[in-house]
C-alpha cells in the first residue's frame, strides 16, 4: 500500500511540519510563550504517535503495512526516499502483553528493524548490521512487565507502550520485487499469548483496509487546549525521559504534567 498516512514517524515528515523547527528566543515575545513553543515541539512526536495509534486501532494495529513498490517522485511521505529498499511499518501497543516480531532468513539479503519509541526516540535496531540475517523471534515488552518469556525469544525492552516500527528490504530494481514481497509476507507480529499457535503465526493484514483518517492533519487541524489535553493524557501512559530535565521544568511551569489533568481555564492569565 504506497503511501499508507498512518505512517511513516514524525521525524521523516519533516516536509509536512512545518511548525516543528527550533525556535530561538524573541526579545519581544513573552518567556512563557517561548516555552510555550517549546513544548509544543517537544510534545508534537508523542502526540502525533498517540494520534497514530488513535487511526490505526481495530484494522492496522499491531500489523504491518507494507509498500510494494518503489516511492515516485510524487512522494512525500519520507524525505529522500530511496529505492533501493522496500518499507514496512507498523504501530504497537504493549499495554495488554508483548508483542512477537518475528523475521524470517532473509540469507545475507540486508533488511533493518528500527523500534522507536513513543517520543519517536530509537531504543533498537534489528537486522543485518546488528542482529544478522538469519531468522529470528523477539519479544517487544511494555514497562514493568516481568512475565517470563518462551526460550525461543529474545527479549526487548521498551521504555514506553507505544512502539512504531520502521522496517527496510533490499530491493535490487523492480525485478526483484516479488522476492522482497515474499520475505515481507514472513515480517510477523504476533501478540505474546499467541506465540506458537501455528494459526495465528505468519498471518498478515488486509492492505485494503482503510486506516481512521490522517494523523498529521489532525494533529495540525488541533487547537491549543485539544494538543496539550492530548499531550498530558498521552504523557500519563508514556513519560517524558528524565534525560530532559530542562524540558520537564518547563512543562511542569505550564501546567502540563504527566501525573495531573491539564485544564486550561485554570491556567493563569500569561500562561
Amino acid at each position: 500500500m504506497n503511501g499508507n498516512p498512518l505512517y511513516p514517524p514524525p521525524q521523516m515528515n519533516s516536509n509536512r511540519l512545518p511548525l516543528v523547527r527550533q525556535v530561538r528566543f524573541d526579545k519581544n515575545q513573552s518567556r512563557l510563550e517561548y516555552m510555550a513553543k517549546n513544548a509544543y515541539i517537544y510534545g508534537y512526536p508523542l502526540v502525533l504517535m498517540n494520534t497514530t495509534k488513535k487511526a490505526a486501532a481495530g484494522t492496522q494495529l499491531n500489523q504491518f503495512i507494507h509498500e510494494r513498490t518503489f516511492p515516485t517522485p510524487a512522494y512525500k511521505t519520507i524525505v529522500r526516499a530511496n529505492v533501493d529498499t522496500l518499507y514496512s511499518f507498523a504501530c504497537l501497543d504493549l499495554n495488554k502483553e508483548p508483542v512477537v516480531l518475528s523475521v524470517p532468513d532473509t540469507h545475507q539479503r540486508y533488511y533493518l528493524m528500527e523500534l522507536l519509541d513513543a517520543w519517536t526516540n530509537v531504543f533498537a535496531s534489528l537486522g543485518a548490521r546488528t542482529t544478522g540475517t538469519r531468522a529470528g523471534a523477539y519479544a517487544i515488552c511494555g514497562p514493568n512487565w516481568n512475565g517470563k518469556l518462551p526460550e525461543d525469544l529474545v527479549r526487548i525492552d521498551s521504555p514506553n507502550y507505544t512502539v512504531f516500527i520502521g522496517g527496510r528490504t533490499q530491493t535490487n530494481g523492480s525485478t526483484d520485487f516479488a522476492a522482497v514481497h515474499a520475505i515481507q509476507n514472513q515480517y510477523a507480529l504476533i501478540p505474546l499469548s499467541n506465540w506458537g499457535n501455528p494459526d495465528i503465526q505468519n498471518q498478515n493484514p488486509d492492505e485494503k483496509e482503510k486506516s481512521n483518517g490522517n494523523p498529521v492533519a489532525q494533529v495540525t487541524n488541533m487547537s491549543a487546549v485539544v494538543f496539550f489535553q492530548t499531550m498530558v493524557k498521552a504523557m500519563a501512559i508514556n513519560p517524558p525521559w528524565i534525560a530532559d530535565p530542562k524540558m520537564n521544568r518547563t512543562l511542569a511551569v505550564l501546567g502540563l504534567s504527566p501525573d495531573s489533568r491539564f485544564d486550561f481555564q485554570r491556567l493563569s492569565p500569561p500562561v
